[in-house]
């Protein structure tokens, strides 16, 4: 084949390379010139199977793809088998409404080679309208290109046959648009399916084992692709979920389904094999999987990285990791191991406990760690903040190598105490918990002896004998004393011993129950376990109600415990709810517990609101319940009040229980001043105006004044945070005096940002305004910067944009934000 090429205005080119191959087809050849004088060769075959076609239209075809839609060659050519253009006017119009409604040329080649032929769709009767109806929803531009790009033959679709049905169906689900549109954007392809053939026997399945609205809602939300699976295989998961313990209940289960949903028996069998290596049997990793379902779906890579982190160089024991397996998820780089160096070197200096669980340093936001590990300290170790960022290690800090891994020396202690001073030939690794009697003067000059230390000035009672603890963790021994004269004694052990409580806290208990015989509180302590509590819930139950043991296990308590789980309480939220109210315990089943619950029920309160409600003691001890609250519950239905928010006011008890007249006055007030009773704000504005008597009112309403607010300002404030009004005189006066008199901000603006006047003044208002006000007159921040945007902001992000991105410019803005430095220490006149 012979190729003849014209130029004007350029130099000779160069023939094309010797191993150059142009095989006996007809081409067509493009050549592109430049802006910046380069060429550009695009060669196309037409294929033997299309001789048929006109050669004119498929090579405007294939060039109409490639210039217009940014096909490839390749692409393009494939493409022309399935379509000829013979006039750029229809795909224009489809370009062109494709990039209205939010395709990117970037997304635009992807879409057209999936989908060629929607070029020769009609542009205004097929492909508009559903552009439109999809544009209605809460779709970004963005999204939808996303969307459309990701899977484009939702536009081969009818509107009124599939695509509108589908999304109506979802929406008689999921109730709310934006649930709709967030559960499409994590798989577009929803919109294909026959919701018949496998959606609704799936939703119908969970619906039948007693699984909530509310799963099914989070399920289909954040993990639609799992609703999309062959009936047989879901049936098949949901089984294997159930027969590992999961409650349906719980929206751990929904999380369950989700890994089993989408993983083989292979790629399990995989994970499974990855955690034996680090020393869990199969029994353990379920739990493991029980507690944090993703554990399971994380990489071999990131589970053997963060592993080696945690056991290797941080010395965590596998039960540490078990009790807070929601570690293996978090980010190694940005969370995990930052924050453990942080804990180790506080460790290392005794500036925290050393057996201060894993949970303790990951479990916490990044201000709250901020707070309470960095900021906290950095007085004691100034390059803490350093070490956080990573940008000084541990052994700069001044630490060697054989501290940092430190924990074998002191099982070593313990170990040769174990064994040459008490003689026992048992490994002292094998022992979870020894505990050995002896004279308290013993221990102490023992722990001295080792520890380096000497007692000064210790008084140890003549007739007391000690328990020296040796503990499988970083903490080698406790010592717990006792009277041997106190008459409590066995109570006070066993207290201690089997409770977990501490001594002082024991002895006060004691003064409240007194047993001689473990029978009947092993067996309560027994049907606690048996609920779902652990050894700290249990010392938080038995602290707050030591009575609790005396009761008849088989009588009083079981029942109680069988009626929470017929309302589907279990495992760790039962633990959690009877350690924060224990006194539930104690209120009688027939006559408090059954009758309080069915009420709340009949009002069409879910489980979980009720389960909240009757958590709180107040409640359970109230009386005549029904005579009280129904009339004002009615009075709120009347004005369209949402069921989800008079459930926080009947949870909130005080403001319900107030007398009907009176509640429906208030009730007007507050509807009257603007508020919406479908918005939330109602529900507080209430509680705030119930609450308050009208002398009150009239008191915080001149309070205001005085500081040169308006009616309107007054009301506008109370309007968007209606507690404004329930703060003391004394709490107001000192946040204003500080934002208007030292700050410097008008009354009226403080008014329009309500919020600085409800947060804390010590913690946030001040130190927070201090650094804004230092940043504003050195030029580096707007002077007019509103209150609330850096107010509202959580703990991280503003020492993030407000500190620590200053301290070059600044170096003692962090010493301004803790109160350690003031404006005139910086240079700043007292004006």
């Amino acid at each position: 084949m012979r190729i003849r090429f014209s130029f004007r205005g350029l130099s000779s080119l160069p023939y094309p390379p010797p191993k150059w191959r142009i095989t006996g087809k007809i081409f067509t050849t493009q050549l592109s010139l430049l802006q910046d004088g380069s060429l550009t060769f695009r060669f196309f075959s037409s294929s033997p199977t299309s001789r048929s076609a006109n050669p004119k239209q498929c090579s405007f075809t294939v060039s109409y793809l490639i210039n217009s839609c940014g096909l490839s060659p390749d692409s393009a050519l494939s493409a022309s088998q399935k379509l000829h253009l013979v006039t750029p006017e229809r795909p224009d119009s489809i370009l062109s409404l494709l990039r209205n409604y939010g395709i990117t040329d970037t997304q635009l080649p992807k879409l057209i080679r999936v989908f060629p032929t929607l070029l020769l769709t009609d542009p205004e009767k097929t492909l508009l309208p559903k552009l439109e109806f999809l544009n209605s929803k809460p779709f970004s531009r963005a999204d939808l290109g996303r969307v459309l790009s990701s899977c484009p033959m939702i536009l081969s679709r009818s509107l009124d046959n599939q695509i509108i049905p589908c999304y109506n169906f979802f929406k008689s689900i999921l109730h709310l648009d934006n649930r709709v549109v967030s559960a499409i954007k994590r798989s577009p392809r929803i919109f294909l399916e026959d919701v018949n053939k496998n959606i609704v026997p799936n939703i119908t399945a969970l619906q039948e084992i007693g699984v909530p609205e509310s799963s099914i809602v989070f399920l289909i939300t954040y993990y639609p692709i799992v609703v999309q699976l062959k009936h047989d295989r879901f049936g098949e998961t949901v089984k294997k979920v159930m027969e590992m313990g999961f409650d349906p209940l719980t929206v751990v289960f929904i999380k369950a389904i989700q890994v089993f949903g989408g993983m083989s028996k292979s790629t399990w069998e995989q994970k499974m094999e990855v955690y034996r290596r680090w020393g869990w049997s199969n029994d353990e990793i379920v739990l493991l999987f029980r507690a944090f379902p993703a554990c399971m779906s994380l990489s071999e890579k990131k589970i053997m990285s963060t592993m080696d982190f945690l056991v290797n160089k941080m010395g965590w024991k596998l039960t540490e990791i078990t009790r807070f397996p929601i570690s293996l998820g978090f980010n190694l780089e940005k969370r995990i191991i930052p924050r453990c160096w942080v804990g180790k070197v506080l460790m290392l200096k005794g500036l925290v406990k050393k057996d201060l669980s894993l949970g303790a340093f990951l479990r916490y936001t990044e201000s709250k760690f901020l707070d309470r590990f960095v900021i906290k300290y950095q007085n004691h170790i100034p390059q803490l903040l350093n070490l956080y960022k990573g940008e000084v290690g541990v052994l700069e800090l001044g630490f060697a190598s054989e501290e940092i891994g430190g924990i074998k020396q002191f099982i070593d202690r313990g170990m040769d105490f174990h064994v040459n001073k008490m003689g026992c030939e048992t490994p002292f690794q094998d022992y979870c918990l020894i505990v050995v009697l002896l004279p308290l003067q013993m221990c102490i000059n023992f722990i001295c002896k080792r520890l380096g230390l000497f007692p000064k000035g210790w008084q140890v009672v003549a007739d007391s004998t000690a328990q020296l603890h040796f503990l499988r963790n970083p903490t080698p021994f406790i010592i717990r004393s006792f009277s041997a004269s106190n008459q409590h004694s066995f109570t006070v052990s066993y207290l201690v011993n089997s409770c977990g409580l501490s001594p002082e806290t024991a002895i006060s208990a004691s003064g409240k129950i007194h047993f001689e015989n473990p029978k009947n509180p092993d067996s309560i302590l027994a049907l606690l376990r048996n609920s779902g509590c652990t050894n700290t819930h249990i010392t938080k139950i038995v602290t707050k109600l030591p009575s609790l043991l005396l009761v008849n296990p088989e009588k009083t308590l079981l029942p109680k415990l069988d009626f929470f789980g017929s309302m589907g309480l279990s495992g760790a939220r039962l633990a959690s709810i009877l350690s924060s109210e224990p006194i539930v315990l104690m209120r009688s089943l027939e006559n408090a517990l059954i009758p309080k619950y069915n009420f709340l029920k009949s009002l069409q309160i879910s489980n979980e609101d009720a389960i909240k409600i009757l958590k709180s003691s107040c409640w359970i001890s109230c009386g005549n319940l029904e005579r009280i609250i129904a009339t004002n519950i009615a009075v709120m239905r009347e004005i369209g009040v949402p069921i989800s928010h008079i459930s926080v006011l009947v949870a909130r008890y005080h403001t319900i229980c107030q007398r009907s007249d009176k509640f429906s006055e208030n009730v007007k007030k507050v509807v009257e001043m603007g508020f919406n009773p479908l918005k939330f704000a109602f529900v507080n504005a209430l509680q705030a105006v119930c609450q308050t008597t009208e002398s009150t009112w009239q008191q915080k309403m001149e309070m205001y004044r005085r500081w040169g607010w308006s009616e309107d300002e007054i009301l506008s404030a109370f309007r968007n945070r209606p507690q404004c009004m329930q703060l003391s005189e004394k709490k107001v006066t000192k946040v204003l005096d500080f934002l208007v008199n030292k700050m410097g901000w008008q009354p009226a603006v403080v008014a329009r940002a309500p919020i600085a006047i409800c947060l804390n003044f010590e913690k946030r208002v001040a130190p927070r305004c201090s650094v804004v006000k230092v940043l504003s007159l050195k030029g580096l921040i707007k002077k007019d910067l509103k209150l609330g945007t850096f107010l509202n902001l959580p703990e991280g992000d503003f020492l993030d944009k407000y500190v620590i991105k200053y301290q070059d410019e600044i170096p003692q803005l962090l010493d301004v934000y803790q109160g350690k430095v003031g404006f005139v220490e910086l240079g700043f006149g007292s004006s």
